[in-house]
């Protein structure tokens, strides 16, 4: 059925003017007949000035089929995304992206995909200070390389358990070191080469210098230390000196000996363990593992004096440096290197001492026989 033909029974007449069509059956033919035309308000209005009962009208809603279901919303176009990673050093570090956390690194790695544009990014960890970075993440990714700085509390922690370690190699109870081999002098004059010797232990330090041109004896006990000329130490075969310096070059010499004694591996060390032990001397490290060439780094820090310690990976010391107050002219420096075995000890074949100053005497030291 369309408009037209219930229109038509609604108002289709005889001549005599008797209805076509009985109102009472248009609501029935309505529902046994398919309806194909729309059917809304405007249609009913229409309908009821045609002469539509309410009855008809009702037949109608009956049989209107629902409205077409709304079409369904476009879900919107994912975000494009890209890779984010920070690396951090130390690793195990907490990451979050614009101020939300999302998780530990693993490994000192960290992977998001993040929506393409500005980002935030925090990168923290306990004892350490944080550090922030802007990122403008772009379809190819992005990597952030965060090094955190480690606060003093951690910075001690470092350096205390690197110099403990460095300590157990030259323990207080060491054995007798003797060695022989030559000493070269330079910085003022004219380079000298000597025959060297030497016994350092717990209780005493001996050290030999001969030449053709005289030689000297320097025993040290504790910090008291005597010129000796012609005696020979016990465990110092064949290294008797010859005569005795002249009174200039034995005050050179004595002073040159006296320094180098300093520096020798156990003295110094147990300088530096005595600092520790009586808070004069703070120690602290930046890492507690290896730098990139494989060395650890370690300062002290005292009211008068600061001490930068380079220590190979199995902490031997291989260079000391001392600075008392400011200013280059007052340090003093020490590199050590081919370790030798004395006993359970490892111990350097080849010293090199500077003075404080700019001229100040380079004492080189090389052993060729160490027990």
């Amino acid at each position: 059925m369309d408009e037209g033909q219930l229109t038509q029974m609604l108002t289709g007449k005889y001549k005599s003017g008797k209805r076509m069509v009985a109102l009472d059956v248009i609501p029935k033919a309505i529902r046994l007949r398919n309806i194909t035309f729309d059917l809304n308000e405007d249609l009913f209005a229409r309908l009821k000035a045609s002469g539509a009962t309410d009855d008809v009208l009702t037949a109608l809603r009956e049989v209107r089929p629902p409205p077409p279901a709304p079409p369904k919303p476009v879900p919107p176009p994912k975000p494009v995304t890209a890779s984010l990673t920070v690396r951090c050093n130390p690793a195990e570090c907490t990451v979050l992206i614009n101020n939300d956390p999302f998780a530990q690194s693993k490994g000192g790695v960290f992977q998001k995909q993040l929506p393409l544009g500005k980002h935030t990014v925090l990168v923290t960890r306990t004892g350490y200070g944080s550090e922030q970075r802007a990122v403008n993440l772009t379809v190819s990714g992005e990597t952030v390389v965060v090094t955190l700085k480690p606060d003093e509390a951690t910075k001690a922690r470092f350096g205390g358990e690197i110099l403990k370690q460095m300590l157990k190699m030259f323990p207080e109870d060491a054995p007798d070191v003797t060695a022989k081999g030559s000493w070269r002098t330079s910085g003022s004059g004219t380079p000298m080469e000597l025959s060297f010797a030497f016994r350092s232990g717990p209780k005493e330090t001996a050290l030999i210098l001969d030449s053709s041109a005289g030689g000297m004896q320097l025993v040290c006990e504790g910090e008291t230390c005597q010129v000796k000329g012609k005696e020979t130490l016990k465990g110092l075969e064949d290294a008797r000196p010859r005569r005795q310096l002249k009174p200039d070059e034995a005050r050179k010499f004595e002073a040159e000996l006296r320094f180098f004694r300093r520096y020798l591996p156990a003295n110094i060390l147990r300088d530096i363990r005595a600092g520790i032990s009586s808070a004069r001397l703070q120690a602290s490290a930046e890492a507690e593992t290896p730098e990139v060439d494989g060395q650890f780094e370690v300062q002290l820090d005292g009211t008068d004096e600061r001490f930068a310690l380079t220590l190979t990976s199995q902490y031997l010391p291989i260079s000391i440096t001392r600075d008392v107050g400011t200013g280059t002219d007052r340090r003093e420096s020490a590199i050590y290197s081919d370790f030798g075995d004395v006993g359970s000890l490892k111990y350097p074949k080849r010293i090199q001492v500077k003075a404080p100053g700019d001229k100040g005497n380079l004492i080189e030291v090389r052993l060729d026989r160490l027990r």
